[in-house]
């Protein structure tokens, strides 16, 4: 699968299926051909599986992400740089 050349972030609705963010409680998987951005402070979710590619912020001072399961399967999480 190839990834999306462009950033989806978390906080468009246009990014979402059904044009809707996820909710508290909410069961999220970020496709495999998806990379998204954690642009905002999601809600508490219950299971979230990464196929793709999820990415924190740098640009923000903190971002708390919280959820029951975290799956990673095929994707990649990034959080932080070696420069901050």
């Amino acid at each position: 699968v190839t990834r999306e050349s462009f950033i989806r972030l978390w906080s468009n609705v246009t990014n979402w299926p059904n044009n809707t963010l996820p909710r508290s409680g909410s069961n999220v998987t970020i496709l495999p051909q998806w990379r998204m951005l954690v642009d905002i402070q999601p809600p508490v979710m219950e299971n979230v599986l990464v196929l793709g590619e999820l990415i924190f912020d740098n640009n923000r001072a903190r971002t708390d992400f919280s959820c029951k399961t975290l799956y990673v399967r095929g994707g990649t999480i990034t959080a932080g740089s070696p420069f901050n």
